[in-house]
């Protein structure tokens, strides 16, 4: 791919406001935009996440009586929902499960070598979570933001429109998806599929500072 064709995607690409509900985004194309969530990257490959696609009416039903102001429509009018929900915190478990499978996929017999490693990072991030006062909850959420790129870039080579929804219950969301007891809670929804007619022509035309505002070469 060209660079003059990434940047026509980049242009192109634009939130969507109002779905047709009548079209549906192939299973095919679903997988391709599942593929792009599990192959994004992630601090020391961790992969803190779950990810959940929503399709069935009355799923999306529930879901957009728990979504806030004009989002209900969007997630009632898609195709399919996506949710990201991240780890509230690693466990042995998850560590263990990591490092076997890099063993697994590389051929290698690491694991014990790559499990005191990772041990070793966590404790560093949480040194800087509590001078950052921040938490592992929200570094864990943070990554899903990764995964958020690489979706709805997917989705625009593949020519679907999304819609990023942070105006959700997720509270709400996290009990509809069982989440309570997990160790897991929602980040982020996006919505995917096709605009409808009545789309607005405005909502077409991307609105972005330009570059010498926002960039600078050092």
């Amino acid at each position: 791919m060209k660079q003059k064709e990434i940047l026509d995607i980049l242009n192109t690409r634009y939130t969507s406001k109002v779905y047709d509900k009548s079209r549906k985004v192939s299973d095919e194309d679903i997988e391709v935009l599942v593929e792009s969530l599990r192959l994004a990257p992630s601090s020391m490959g961790l992969q803190p996440w779950h990810f959940f696609v929503v399709s069935s009416e009355e799923m999306l039903q529930r879901f957009s009586e728990v979504a806030l102001g004009d989002n209900e429509s969007k997630v009632r009018n898609c195709s399919h929902l996506f949710f990201i929900a991240t780890k509230r915190h690693i466990d042995e478990e998850h560590i263990r499960k990591y490092a076997e499978s890099i063993d697994e996929a590389r051929g290698t017999n690491l694991a014990h070598m790559i499990k005191g490693r990772v041990r070793k990072h966590l404790s560093l991030l949480k040194y800087a979570w509590v001078i950052g006062r921040e938490s592992e909850k929200t570094f864990h959420k943070n990554q899903s933001y990764i995964a958020l790129g690489f979706l709805t870039y997917t989705a625009a080579l593949l020519g679907i429109q999304s819609t990023i929804l942070g105006g959700m219950n997720f509270k709400a969301c996290d009990k509809i998806l069982k989440l309570e007891n997990t160790g897991f809670c929602t980040a982020i929804a996006v919505a995917v599929g096709y605009a409808s007619s009545e789309e607005p022509k405005e909502a077409k035309i991307k609105v972005r500072f330009p570059k010498k505002d926002v960039v600078s070469y050092l």
